[in-house]
């Protein structure tokens, strides 16, 4: 385990962080929320720019299908999930990407989990970052 994974963890572990991306020991993005919008509202604002985040290191509390996708784009150095779902450990695997978990599941659920989360059924049975990139997109669009 990298130190830089142990800050993202110690970060994770306070509660209020729920998303966290670091260069080396330089905390470079956090979010207080939940879900996969801080991660779209990240991507959305560096659009034609992800290269100047390439190589950082990522933690999020629950990372699914749809969140490694996104993270994908990102090309990490390594990622961090406190939960992780079994497809996104498939997804790190074939991206060639450093993935470390606290607790894997066969999915990641809904917020009432009594069924899978919406974007993790969305991209089930994608493989493509930047086709799920404009699949989350449009999901999330009907809800504005």
């Amino acid at each position: 385990m990298s130190q830089t994974v142990e800050l993202i963890k110690k970060q994770l572990e306070k509660g209020c962080i729920k998303l966290v991306a670091f260069d080396g020991d330089k905390k470079i993005f956090y979010s207080s929320n939940s879900g996969v919008k801080p991660l779209i509202d990240f991507l959305q604002n560096s659009e034609n720019h992800f290269d100047k985040f390439y190589g950082l290191s990522w933690g999020d509390n629950v990372v699914g299908k749809a969140a490694a996708l996104l993270l994908v784009l990102l090309k990490p150095k390594e990622v961090f999930g406190k939960l992780l779902s079994e497809t996104a450990a498939s997804t790190f695997t074939t991206f060639n990407i450093n993935f470390e978990y606290s607790n894997k599941v066969p999915y990641i659920l809904n917020i009432k989990k009594d069924d899978m989360c919406p974007f993790e059924k969305k991209v089930k049975d994608i493989n493509d970052p930047v086709e799920a990139y404009q699949i989350i997109l449009n999901f999330v669009e009907q809800f504005k």
